[in-house]
Protein backbone atom coordinates (compact mmCIF):
# COMPACT_ATOMS: atom_id res chain seq x y z
CA UNK A 1 0.00 0.00 0.00
CA UNK A 2 2.83 2.48 0.79
CA UNK A 3 4.77 1.20 -2.65
CA UNK A 4 7.72 0.26 -0.45
CA UNK A 5 8.77 -3.11 -1.42
CA UNK A 6 11.16 -4.48 1.32
CA UNK A 7 9.73 -7.40 2.97
CA UNK A 8 12.38 -8.38 5.74
CA UNK A 9 15.53 -8.57 6.60
CA UNK A 10 18.43 -7.13 8.88
CA UNK A 11 18.22 -3.19 9.59
CA UNK A 12 20.79 -2.39 7.08
CA UNK A 13 18.82 -3.64 4.09
CA UNK A 14 15.86 -2.17 3.79
CA UNK A 15 16.52 0.75 1.22
CA UNK A 16 18.84 -1.18 -0.24
CA UNK A 17 16.59 -3.98 -0.88
CA UNK A 18 13.68 -1.91 -1.53
CA UNK A 19 16.51 0.23 -4.80
CA UNK A 20 17.08 -2.74 -6.28
CA UNK A 21 13.65 -4.31 -6.40
CA UNK A 22 12.85 -0.66 -7.79
CA UNK A 23 15.29 -0.64 -10.44
CA UNK A 24 13.89 -4.53 -11.60
CA UNK A 25 9.91 -3.40 -11.64
CA UNK A 26 10.68 0.08 -13.03
CA UNK A 27 12.99 -2.31 -15.85
CA UNK A 28 10.06 -4.99 -16.31
CA UNK A 29 7.39 -2.03 -16.37
CA UNK A 30 9.40 -0.15 -19.20
CA UNK A 31 10.89 -3.20 -21.46
CA UNK A 32 7.31 -4.42 -21.32
CA UNK A 33 4.79 -1.90 -20.69
CA UNK A 34 2.37 -4.12 -19.45
CA UNK A 35 -0.57 -1.80 -17.63
CA UNK A 36 -0.27 -3.98 -14.69
CA UNK A 37 3.06 -3.09 -13.68
CA UNK A 38 2.64 0.84 -14.22
CA UNK A 39 1.66 1.50 -10.79
CA UNK A 40 3.32 -0.42 -8.25
CA UNK A 41 6.52 0.66 -10.59
CA UNK A 42 5.46 4.15 -9.58
CA UNK A 43 4.58 3.68 -6.14
CA UNK A 44 7.94 2.15 -5.55
CA UNK A 45 9.01 5.25 -6.89
CA UNK A 46 7.22 7.43 -4.72
CA UNK A 47 8.34 5.53 -1.94
CA UNK A 48 12.25 6.47 -2.52
CA UNK A 49 11.11 10.62 -3.07
CA UNK A 50 9.26 10.37 0.02
CA UNK A 51 12.24 8.17 2.14
CA UNK A 52 14.77 11.04 0.60
CA UNK A 53 16.28 12.74 3.54
CA UNK A 54 15.14 16.41 2.88
CA UNK A 55 18.64 18.09 4.40
CA UNK A 56 21.21 15.86 2.51
CA UNK A 57 18.77 14.74 -0.68
CA UNK A 58 20.61 11.11 0.24
CA UNK A 59 19.40 8.28 1.20
CA UNK A 60 20.59 5.50 3.55
CA UNK A 61 19.20 2.57 5.54
CA UNK A 62 15.74 3.88 6.73
CA UNK A 63 13.80 6.73 5.15
CA UNK A 64 14.83 10.05 5.60
CA UNK A 65 17.99 9.00 7.43
CA UNK A 66 21.23 10.97 6.36
CA UNK A 67 22.30 9.93 3.02
CA UNK A 68 25.55 7.82 2.56
CA UNK A 69 26.44 6.84 -1.17
CA UNK A 70 26.39 3.30 -1.36
CA UNK A 71 22.71 3.03 -0.42
CA UNK A 72 22.20 6.40 -2.71
CA UNK A 73 23.63 4.98 -5.88
CA UNK A 74 20.80 2.00 -5.90
CA UNK A 75 18.10 4.66 -5.24
CA UNK A 76 19.89 6.93 -8.16
CA UNK A 77 19.47 3.69 -10.41
CA UNK A 78 16.17 2.79 -9.67
CA UNK A 79 14.90 6.78 -10.46
CA UNK A 80 17.00 6.82 -14.09
CA UNK A 81 14.96 3.29 -14.54
CA UNK A 82 11.82 4.73 -13.51
CA UNK A 83 12.28 8.05 -15.96
CA UNK A 84 13.66 5.92 -18.63
CA UNK A 85 10.41 4.05 -18.39
CA UNK A 86 8.31 7.29 -18.76
CA UNK A 87 7.53 7.11 -15.04
CA UNK A 88 6.97 10.51 -13.02
CA UNK A 89 10.07 11.52 -11.23
CA UNK A 90 9.99 14.77 -9.05
CA UNK A 91 12.49 17.65 -10.38
CA UNK A 92 12.80 18.39 -6.35
CA UNK A 93 14.22 14.64 -5.41
CA UNK A 94 17.07 15.35 -8.92
CA UNK A 95 17.85 18.58 -7.12
CA UNK A 96 18.10 17.04 -3.84
CA UNK A 97 20.41 13.85 -5.29
CA UNK A 98 22.63 16.93 -7.08
CA UNK A 99 22.89 18.40 -3.46
CA UNK A 100 23.56 15.06 -2.17
CA UNK A 101 26.65 14.46 -4.61
CA UNK A 102 27.82 17.88 -3.87
CA UNK A 103 28.26 17.19 -0.34
CA UNK A 104 29.77 13.91 -0.65
CA UNK A 105 32.42 15.40 -2.84
CA UNK A 106 35.57 14.48 -1.35
CA UNK A 107 37.82 17.32 -3.17
CA UNK A 108 36.19 21.26 -4.35
CA UNK A 109 36.42 19.48 -8.20
CA UNK A 110 34.17 17.04 -7.64
CA UNK A 111 36.34 14.14 -8.91
CA UNK A 112 35.95 11.91 -5.87
CA UNK A 113 33.70 11.19 -3.66
CA UNK A 114 33.16 9.99 0.33
CA UNK A 115 31.03 6.78 1.49
CA UNK A 116 29.24 9.94 3.30
CA UNK A 117 29.88 13.68 3.33
CA UNK A 118 33.28 14.46 5.44
CA UNK A 119 34.80 11.25 4.78
CA UNK A 120 37.78 10.43 2.98
CA UNK A 121 38.00 9.55 -0.68
CA UNK A 122 37.26 6.08 -1.78
CA UNK A 123 37.32 4.79 -5.06
CA UNK A 124 34.07 2.43 -5.26
CA UNK A 125 32.20 5.40 -3.93
CA UNK A 126 33.82 7.63 -6.89
CA UNK A 127 32.74 5.35 -9.16
CA UNK A 128 29.06 5.19 -8.28
CA UNK A 129 28.96 9.19 -7.84
CA UNK A 130 30.08 9.39 -11.02
CA UNK A 131 27.74 7.20 -12.69
CA UNK A 132 24.98 8.99 -10.78
CA UNK A 133 26.28 12.52 -12.07
CA UNK A 134 26.07 11.35 -15.96
CA UNK A 135 22.44 10.22 -15.17
CA UNK A 136 21.77 13.34 -13.72
CA UNK A 137 23.56 15.50 -17.03
CA UNK A 138 27.09 15.39 -16.88
CA UNK A 139 28.35 14.47 -20.47
CA UNK A 140 30.81 11.93 -20.66
CA UNK A 141 33.70 14.71 -21.61
CA UNK A 142 33.09 16.81 -18.78
CA UNK A 143 36.43 17.58 -17.23
CA UNK A 144 35.42 16.39 -13.62
CA UNK A 145 34.00 13.40 -14.88
CA UNK A 146 37.09 12.19 -17.03
CA UNK A 147 39.51 12.89 -13.79
CA UNK A 148 37.31 11.04 -11.34
CA UNK A 149 37.18 8.25 -13.82
CA UNK A 150 41.16 8.26 -13.67
CA UNK A 151 40.97 8.13 -9.62
CA UNK A 152 38.87 5.11 -10.40
CA UNK A 153 41.37 3.59 -13.45
CA UNK A 154 44.23 4.25 -11.05
CA UNK A 155 42.97 2.42 -7.80
CA UNK A 156 41.76 -0.86 -10.18
CA UNK A 157 45.40 -0.80 -11.78
CA UNK A 158 47.30 -1.15 -8.13
CA UNK A 159 44.75 -2.04 -5.57
CA UNK A 160 45.98 -5.23 -4.03
CA UNK A 161 42.19 -6.25 -3.31
CA UNK A 162 41.89 -6.60 -7.36
CA UNK A 163 40.75 -9.71 -8.52
CA UNK A 164 40.99 -11.61 -5.25
CA UNK A 165 38.26 -13.34 -5.48
CA UNK A 166 39.43 -14.76 -8.57
CA UNK A 167 42.95 -15.50 -7.52
CA UNK A 168 41.53 -17.52 -4.84
CA UNK A 169 39.89 -19.90 -6.88
CA UNK A 170 42.68 -20.27 -9.05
Amino acid sequence: ATGELFIGGGPMARMYSHGIASMAICEAYGLSKDPILRKPAQAAIDFIVAAQNPQDGGWRYVPEQAGDTSVFGWQMFALRSARLSGLTVPKNTLVGCRTYLDLAAADGRKTTYAYQPGRAFSPVMTAEALLSRQYLGWPRNYPPLIKGASHVAIDLEQSQDRNKIGRAHV
